[in-house]
C-alpha cells in the first residue's frame, strides 16, 4: 500500500478498503459489463449473488436476447442454463469469467498488495493477471474511498487496451442468501 494514498478526513484508509472486503462475505450487485474488440463492444446487465467463499450466482438481465442466462458455481460445479435454447449444461469456468467476481481480484490483491492511487474520491487498485491469456494481463478497481464499494473495474491486455469494463450500478455488501441460490439441476 504506497504512493498517492493518503485518506482525507470521513475517507477509508487503504488498510481498511482491505479490511472491509477481507471481511466481507457475500456481496449482491448488479453491473453493466462490456467486452470490448478490435472491432466492436458488446454490453450485458447482470446481476450477481456471490460468496465469498466460492459460490456465485451471475443472471443476465439486458440484452433482452440474453435476459435470462444463469450461472450457478456451487463452489465445485458450474450450471449454465440458458433459456432460449431450454437447456441446462455443466459449463468449465474460464478465465474471463473469472475476472468478473471481486472475490477473485481481492484474492490476488492481497497475496501481493500493489500501491494505491486516490483519484477523485476513489481508490485505484490494480493487480496483474497470471495465465498468459492475451486479453488478460492487468486488473484495476476502483473503490469509493468514502465506504469501500466498487465503482468499476476494467481489464487490460497485454498490449495495455482495455478488454473488459465492469461498472457497478448497485452494491450490497455481506447480504443474507439461501443455499438455494447457488444449485441448479441439469435438466
Amino acid at each position: 500500500v504506497g504512493c498517492g494514498s493518503t485518506a482525507q478526513a470521513g475517507e477509508m484508509s487503504p488498510a481498511d478498503i482491505q479490511e472491509f472486503w477481507a471481511q466481507m462475505t457475500s456481496y449482491q450487485a448488479t453491473l453493466q459489463i462490456t467486452f470490448v474488440s478490435n472491432r466492436s463492444s458488446n454490453t450485458y446487465t447482470v446481476r450477481q449473488q456471490v460468496l465469498t467463499s466460492g459460490p456465485y450466482r451471475m443472471e443476465v438481465l439486458a440484452p433482452e436476447e440474453c435476459q435470462g442466462v444463469l450461472t450457478i458455481c456451487d463452489g465445485e460445479k458450474t450450471m449454465q442454463k440458458d433459456p432460449s435454447i431450454g437447456m441446462t449444461v455443466e459449463a468449465s469456468e474460464t478465465p474471463v469469467r473469472s475476472v468478473l467476481f471481486l472475490q477473485e481480484f481481492w484474492q490476488r490483491y492481497l497475496r501481493s498488495p500493489a500501491a494505491v492511487e486516490l483519484e477523485d474520491g476513489e481508490y485505484v487498485l490494480e493487480t496483474e493477471l497470471s495465465g498468459g491469456h492475451e486479453k488478460l494481463a492487468v486488473q484495476r478497481l476502483w473503490v469509493n474511498a468514502q465506504d469501500g464499494y466498487p465503482k468499476r473495474m476494467e481489464v487490460y491486455d497485454t498490449e495495455g487496451m482495455l478488454s473488459i469494463r465492469v461498472d457497478y450500478i448497485e452494491f450490497q455488501p455481506n447480504v443474507e442468501m439461501d443455499a438455494s441460490l447457488f444449485t441448479i439441476e441439469k435438466e
